[in-house]
């Protein structure tokens, strides 16, 4: 029931756009993006998927228009037409980083990896000041089995950004998956001395504690990280393995120091 609701809710959606879009209209253009976005905070990726098409048919030459088509696509997980809008609306705009951006996530997502590097690459080169941007090229690299240079280009980041508590904690990750554990460790808790709170941190100190065999120390770790965010992808399943560990002394199911994003 639930799905033919959805269906028929898909269906009126289009057949209104329809009618609207018939005459291009930044305004209407403006609007259909706003939908499109509030679409999908609600996880509704079809109606965002036709709010963001309309966005575009309205103003064709709308950076944002495309842009949150590709989103709501990229939300669907389909990639393919989300790789094309980000294509068309980089040419469009070809200065705005959000582009190869966004493109380096939908390559990232599906493994894609010297893809990835190539999108993210490209959006340092116009904003090379973004902390966030170095950190995604640092972490498709090192998946691109290039450890040299996402050590490079993590560290320069630490160097540029000395107080972002996120690059800091990458710089100590990428150091734990490459097996460099002491050297990760010292990162990771001059990282939390200086920003306690940072979730992210004690989430990748635990894991390094786990490569590590601290069980004890992971446990405490990973419990704090989920008390700061427990939105945290993996965090609930790392602690109760490390409970599981420490109640009957069998160890956790390994974590891929490779693959561990």
């Amino acid at each position: 029931m639930s799905s033919l609701r959805g269906r028929l809710t898909a269906f009126v959606v289009k057949l209104c756009l329809a009618v609207v879009t018939a005459k291009k209209s930044p305004e209407k253009a403006a609007d259909m993006t706003r939908r499109s976005l509030w679409r999908m905070s609600q996880h509704d990726w079809k109606t965002a998927e036709l709010y963001g098409e309309a966005a575009v048919r309205t103003n064709p030459g709308s950076p944002d228009a495309y842009r949150a088509a590709a989103l709501a696509y990229a939300g669907a997980r389909q990639f393919a037409r989300a790789r094309e809008l980000l294509t068309n609306g980089a040419r469009i705009a070809p200065d705005d980083p959000r582009f190869p951006s966004d493109l380096g996530d939908v390559e990232a997502a599906i493994e894609r990896w010297p893809e990835a590097v190539e999108a993210y690459r490209r959006a340092v080169e116009i904003e090379p000041e973004s902390a966030l941007f170095r950190i995604r090229l640092a972490s498709a690299l090192f998946r691109n089995d290039e450890l040299t240079e996402s050590l490079s280009v993590i560290r320069q980041a630490s160097e540029r950004h000395p107080d972002d508590a996120a690059v800091h904690a990458e710089l100590g990750h990428i150091l734990a998956r490459a097996g460099m554990l002491e050297q990760a460790e010292q990162v990771l808790v001059a990282n939390l001395d200086r920003n306690p709170n940072s979730a992210l941190t004690h989430y990748y100190l635990a894991v390094a504690y786990v490569w590590m065999r601290r069980w004890t120390e992971a446990l405490e770790r990973a419990r704090r990280a989920r008390e700061l965010d427990g939105n945290l992808i993996n965090v609930a399943s790392l602690i109760r393995g490390l409970e599981a560990t420490l109640r009957t002394g069998i160890e956790p199911v390994a974590i891929d120091q490779r693959g561990l994003s």
